[in-house]
């Protein structure tokens, strides 16, 4: 009886560790690290993103960054993808 309580106690805490382990990654916040010539506003543009929704993430007054900061991007719509270059594209597929 008392092995049973145990094995049903260590299986608890295993999977309860593993959740917390899983949730880190399934939860885990995109982050930006600003880079020299970079405004809020590019970064913004950059993520199809808001100056302000960045600069309430980050609790940021103002624009002030600085090279090197690391910047949370909020999510918008549950996803966030960094936008292409889209006449860099045009300009490696065409055809001399």
């Amino acid at each position: 009886m008392k092995s049973v309580f145990f094995k049903n106690v260590k299986t608890a805490i295993f999977f309860t560790g593993v959740s917390v382990f899983c949730s880190g990654f399934l939860f885990a916040e995109l982050t930006h690290t600003v880079q020299k010539g970079e405004t809020l506003y590019s970064i913004s543009k950059k993520y199809s993103t808001t100056v302000q929704s960045i600069a309430d993430a980050n609790k940021i007054d103002g624009t002030d960054i600085k090279i090197g900061q690391k910047l949370v991007i909020p999510e918008k719509n549950g996803a966030v993808q960094a936008k292409t270059n889209d006449s860099a594209l045009k300009n490696d597929s065409k055809i001399d």
